[in-house]
């Protein structure tokens, strides 16, 4: 890459003696140390980004279309490898590049991504020692490059011998506690880079997220992330290397409102950026924000601003149909809500039980494939990939849940939710299947779905007093096996009536505890004991325990032991975004930043599990702010309601209104 410099013009009058700056041969082998260990913060990311833009560059500069070979760390082989298929480089090129701090054959283009001569030697942050292989006009030569006892650095020649390849290679021993580091570094490196090695090695797996928006040189990307606002990230792609500053740093670095950004929800932004538009910093793990970049930025995000309006305006123009206006919209609403014009809002729709007649409900369930269990709800939206389940109630259909199940694992991989829609009558169903709004919609009859009632037959011969629960099963049925054991002393036990938990809603509330409180808390779960409401009183001994009364023993023993994260999520359980932000922009309470992280860290979890044991009825955590929230309700008590977020700028001016300080 070209770098760009600054012409620095300087006038000299009536100066005495000048002496330049340099460094004192005795001073090398310390500045080689920090160039080595302090220059990249995250070592194994470093390794991967420098020899893997090397490996892209060489065979840009042989045109080569192969693609280059990266071999994982495994427990067959600890050696990390990048290999490339280009020129190779002479003997002499090997000392001038890797033995030389700055030297670098690729400032003349924007054809390739390196340029510093400082990534080639990135492989000492990690390791003391590192081979690079050479096959270079016929010849195949290995070097051996190591720290020496001068701690400047050597590259030694071990052998030569002929070869008909061509290309470079990087030879790194890493440590067994790392490759699973390494892996995922790999997948964080590609996750936004269309450029795809072949890997060897330790399985990988790397999956593009989801694009939802595309413009010229951007991409909206679906996030799963839930992260604090200021702390989303804007990602800059160039030359296979993505450069990720957050909105904080960018409203700030180019004095930029973000305000439009900050409101999209769950939503990576993925800038195409060309190579020399902007300069990263030394070790590339960040950008340098000087008069070239910011430049480039400010532009670059007023365009994605203007372009994503009209693409939004585009997009719900191109609709044929009421359905399909109410399927974009309903798209669009999910992360563009604050950005939609009320003409386009407008067009987001649910459909309630009394969507045709306050007389006449729809009983509506529906079934996702993150959530494969058919549920009762209120009113669904009108979404893309949705298909419809209609019958009436002069259809006697049994056996719904396992005939939606099958009739589901027969879809196409981008139908994410089926609706079951049960009318009181043949009329009612027409008169919906028929409404403008649906013109375009799939509707299927239950009838027509097939089902095979296999598992039912296979237990229902098996008579028991005792079952045992098996978790991730979809069917009542198919939760509870005949006990083949006696239960233990102190067995864990649930009232059960047809193979369902007599008093609480479903068996997904049972697999929703279980599973929940192992991902959050660790805790784990015993084997479950069923037993039916008839068999109650003669089978269980006074020293089992129902199962409601052990969760809440055992979220109140880890509660006990873990009193800070306690403490840490109970402090912002309830709080609103405008006082999490101010943690981090009001330099008075900054010193709870790391109780808010840890909330951020562990927030998902502990929501999840809160909402699992909400079916038991067992509470987990209270809001419990901190002196400081407490104080700002004593003195603006509307504080307490405040939910809106807002600009750091216009953040700042409430503050110094409010005289916070």
């Amino acid at each position: 890459m070209i770098i760009a410099e600054k012409n620095q013009p300087v006038i000299k009058s009536g100066i005495g003696k000048e002496s330049h700056f340099n460094i004192k041969d005795e001073n090398v082998a310390h500045i080689f140390s920090i160039l080595r260990n302090q220059l990249y913060s995250d070592k194994i990311g470093a390794i991967i980004r420098e020899y893997i833009t090397n490996a892209i560059d060489a065979h840009v500069e042989a045109n080569v279309s192969k693609p280059i070979t990266v071999t994982l760390p495994s427990i067959f082989s600890h050696e990390f490898v990048i290999r490339d298929y280009g020129k190779g480089l002479s003997p002499e090129d090997m000392v001038k590049i890797f033995a030389s701090y700055g030297a670098s054959t690729k400032r003349e283009s924007n054809s390739f991504t390196g340029m510093l001569g400082i990534g080639s030697k990135s492989a000492f942050s990690y390791t003391n020692s590192f081979t690079i292989i050479s096959r270079h006009e016929e010849t195949e030569t290995v070097y051996s490059a190591y720290i020496d006892e001068s701690n400047i650095g050597t590259i030694a020649t071990i052998y030569s011998k002929p070869t008909n390849e061509s290309g470079l290679s990087i030879h790194i021993a890493t440590h067994k506690n790392d490759f699973e580091q390494f892996s995922k570094s790999i997948v964080q490196f590609f996750k936004y880079i269309d450029y795809r090695p072949e890997f060897l090695g330790a399985e990988i797996y790397i999956q593009k997220p989801k694009s939802l928006i595309n413009g010229l040189s951007w991409k909206f990307f679906e996030s799963s992330n839930r992260y604090y606002r200021q702390d989303r990230e804007v990602h800059f792609v160039m030359g296979n290397v993505t450069y990720s500053s957050t909105y904080k740093t960018l409203s700030s670095q180019l004095q930029i409102s973000l305000e439009w950004l900050e409101s999209i929800h769950n939503i990576d932004l993925v800038v195409d950026v060309p190579i020399g538009k902007i300069k990263p910093s030394a070790s590339r793990e960040s950008l340098e924000f000087n008069d070239l970049t910011k430049s480039y930025l400010f532009k670059a995000l007023n365009d994605i601003k203007l372009e994503l309006g009209n693409i939004i305006k585009e997009k719900f123009e191109e609709c044929k149909s009421d359905y399909q206006r109410h399927c974009v919209a309903f798209e669009l609403d999910r992360s563009f809500s604050r950005l939609l014009l009320p003409n386009i809002k407008k067009w987001v729709m649910l459909i309630y039980s009394d969507f045709l007649s306050d007389e006449e409900h729809i009983k509506i369930k529906e079934i996702t494939k993150d959530f494969m269990y058919l549920m009762d709800k209120s009113s669904v939206y009108v979404a893309p990939n949705t298909r419809y389940i209609v019958y009436d109630s002069s259809q006697k259909i049994t056996h719904i849940q396992p005939r939606v199940n099958e009739y589901f694992e027969t879809l196409p991989s981008n139908i994410q939710k089926l609706v079951v829609l049960k009318f009181n009558t043949l009329e009612q169903m027409d008169k919906f299947k028929n409404h403008p709004s649906f013109q375009g919609a799939e509707f299927i009859d239950a009838g027509t779905l097939p089902f095979q009632n296999v598992a039912k037959t296979a237990l229902k011969s098996e008579e028991a007093n005792i079952y045992q629960f098996n978790t991730g099963n979809r069917l009542n049925i198919e939760s509870w096996n005949p006990s083949k054991s006696n239960p233990p002393i102190d067995a864990v036990y649930i009232e059960i009536s047809s193979f369902k938990p007599k008093h609480y809603k479903e068996n997904s509330c049972v697999n929703g505890a279980i599973n929940t409180l192992r991902a959050s808390f660790g805790i784990k779960i015993p084997t479950i004991y069923g037993i039916k409401t008839a068999d109650l009183e003669k089978t269980v001994q006074t020293t089992w325990i129902e199962l409601k009364d052990y969760l809440l023993q055992q979220v109140n023993n880890w509660k006990k032991n873990n009193p800070e994260q306690v403490r840490d999520y109970e402090y912002f359980k309830d709080s609103n975004a405008f006082q999490k932000e101010l943690i981090g922009d009001f330099e008075p309470w900054n010193h709870l930043s790391p109780n808010l992280e840890y909330y951020h860290r562990h927030q998902t979890n502990y929501w999840e599990a809160q909402t699992a044991l909400m079916h038991f009825n067992i509470p987990i955590f209270k809001y419990n702010p901190p002196k400081e929230f407490e104080a700002l309700y004593e003195r603006y008590p509307y504080m307490k309601a405040f939910q809106c977020t807002m600009s750091y700028s216009d953040k700042m001016r409430l503050v110094k209104y409010l005289d916070m300080s």
